[in-house]
This record gives structure tokens, sequence and C-alpha cells, in this order.
């Protein structure tokens, strides 16, 4: 399926799980434990645009337990469908630049305030 397409130079489909327990203790004698277990299938793919841009798509697809997983024919479809898309954005034209105003709300301008000034300050660099 994916050796069709030779512009496709990374694709992977990874599964992970996790498991997790919170323990509380309080001093009025409360004892609760709570556990949670998190399962993860990650289709990827990347190309390379012709003017050397990366370009990547992925789906995932999250679950609590083993038989909430999708069908394996979704998840080939969710396959195709990542292939498909990071091959479409092969064909999208550059984004011009643009410079004039932006309004930035609450959270926002936080997060973008530090994007542009806080990773330069935090001494990695």
């Amino acid at each position: 399926m994916a050796r069709d397409v030779p512009l496709i130079y990374s694709l992977s489909i990874a599964l992970s799980a996790t498991a997790g327990n919170h323990y509380l203790v309080t001093s009025e004698g409360t004892r609760l434990q709570t556990s949670r277990k998190l399962l993860r299938v990650v289709v990827a793919a990347s190309t390379r645009a012709e003017d050397g841009m990366d370009l990547s798509q992925s789906f995932i697809f999250d679950a609590a337990f083993e038989d909430e997983l999708p069908a394996e024919e979704l998840m080939k479809q969710a396959f195709l469908d990542v292939i498909e898309q990071v091959l479409a954005l092969r064909e999208v034209p550059l984004v011009e630049p643009y410079v004039g105003p932006a309004i930035l709300l609450n959270r926002a301008s936080g997060v973008f305030f530090h994007e542009i000034f806080g990773h330069r300050i935090e001494g990695h660099r």
C-alpha cells in the first residue's frame, strides 16, 4: 500500500499503552486510589515539498480499554487518509507573510508572548 507512493519519506504506525495509579491520603483518614489506562494508536506520514519544506500529517486513536480501539478496517482507512492528506499538502501554495495588526485575547496573548520571547530567555539557546 505505502510502497506504491514514493513521495512518502516516512511512515509509522505506533501503539503505546500507559497505566497509572493516583493515591489520595488525608489527615482525616480518607484513602483513595484511582487507576487510569490509556491506549494510543498513532498513524503518521511525512514527505517533503518541492521547496524542501518538511510536511507531515498524523491521526490518533485513543482508548481507555482494549475493546474500545478501532477495528482494523478503520485504522487502514485512517492510514490511507493520512497519506492522501500529506500528499495534498505538497500541492498547496505557500501563504504570503502577513504584516499588520493582530488581536490576541486571554490565554492566546500569553502563549504568543512566550513563544516569541520566552524561549529566547530560558537559557538553552
